[in-house]
């Protein structure tokens, strides 16, 4: 596994940093996630979520979903689950303690990321490891505060601007409900 080192924040960066902590949005709703629909029949069964221990993608670990935009969670599903059917569950959240990445600060991950080679060819994919370092090595420390959303909007190939969240903390989750099902096996 990769280690990855932070040097001091200068000023601007600990602005950044600070601009994108916040400590409560309150309720979100209209969140969905996209998963196969076994794994969804399993959520709404147990009423329980699994988040991954291992961060991964663009957000680190956490319940990946999207803030009004059923369309592009299929579209998440579907590269996830090529040959499964899939499914979309809707979701409340209370957001505390969100850490958004806007575009300032996903620079300066991915800058912070070319320094180390192993990571470079797969940045995009990959810059959640990035973040979940800074967020135990930068911000647990440096702010005393424990992440449980990490936020980010971007654009879809078609695109499309979208709000991605990974919910990190499974308690702040409210009774999930099935949205739809779509095609596959």
């Amino acid at each position: 596994m990769v280690e990855l080192s932070f040097d001091r924040l200068n000023e601007n960066n600990k602005q950044l940093v600070s601009e994108a902590i916040k400590q409560e949005l309150g309720e979100c709703k209209d969140l969905y996630h996209g998963t196969s629909s076994k794994n969804a029949r399993e959520i709404l069964a147990t009423k329980n979520f699994k988040i991954p221990s291992k961060p991964s993608g663009y957000l680190g670990r956490g319940i990946y979903c999207y803030l009004h935009d059923v369309e592009a969670c299929r579209i998440y599903a579907r590269e996830h689950h090529k040959t499964e059917r899939i499914a979309v569950i809707s979701l409340t959240a209370d957001s505390d303690n969100t850490f958004f990445v806007f575009k300032e600060l996903y620079h300066f991950f991915r800058n912070l990321a070319q320094k180390h080679k192993e990571i470079k060819l797969v940045i995009d994919k990959r810059i959640g490891f990035i973040i979940e370092s800074f967020i135990e090595k930068v911000i647990m420390p440096d702010y005393n505060i424990n992440i449980n959303t990490i936020g980010r909007s971007y654009n879809l190939n078609d695109n499309r601007a979208v709000t991605m969240y990974s919910l990190r903390n499974k308690q702040m989750i409210k009774t999930p409900s099935l949205s739809l099902y779509w095609e596959g096996k």
